[in-house]
């Protein structure tokens, strides 16, 4: 056999995409799959901070992975990733940014369960992302022992990983 790797054709996208879901997330539609491997709303959402029509800052939000559901008859759970979160400098350090994450997780979280999907936890990629979630909601890690760390070694590249369970 003489296999290569090659750019996906948009004719073998929906094969892959299902025998993806049959084999790893079964307990998703294949409508949910193309939503999510399609970076399609509710598997991302995006919301912004604004003061009419000024924009003060933006929070993307985007499903890093889906699990089972934990019982029976129960709803398949999400981990959220925060994509991103900007504040323009001039609004900085004003608490905006802690309003804007409360508030646009609180609002995907309402998206994936009109979905019929839970959330059980906040991906957190590196230490400097796990200060910034300290600093806006020191209430969900302060003594709980809810963030769990982990490492991963691509290449030369280490990343420190955490997982915050809600």
């Amino acid at each position: 056999m003489k296999a290569t790797v090659r750019e996906m054709r948009d004719d073998e996208e929906r094969f892959c995409r299902e025998a993806e879901r049959q084999l790893l997330y079964p307990f998703l539609t294949r409508r949910q799959m193309k939503l999510w491997s399609e970076g399609e709303w509710p598997f991302m959402t995006q919301w912004v901070l604004a003061d009419e029509d000024q924009i003060i800052g933006r929070a993307t939000f985007w499903v890093h992975d889906c699990l089972k559901p934990r019982r029976r008859g129960g709803l398949p759970i999400t981990i959220l990733s925060l994509d991103g979160i900007f504040i323009a400098p001039e609004n900085q350090h004003r608490g905006l940014g802690a309003k804007l994450f409360k508030k646009a997780l609180r609002l995907a979280r309402e998206e994936l369960l009109k979905e019929g999907l839970g959330v059980g936890g906040l991906w957190i990629e590196t230490a400097e992302a796990r200060g910034f979630y300290e600093r806006v909601i020191p209430q969900i890690l302060a003594g709980r022992g809810l963030c769990q760390q982990s490492t991963i070694d691509i290449g030369a590249t280490t990343l420190d990983l955490f997982h915050l369970s809600f």
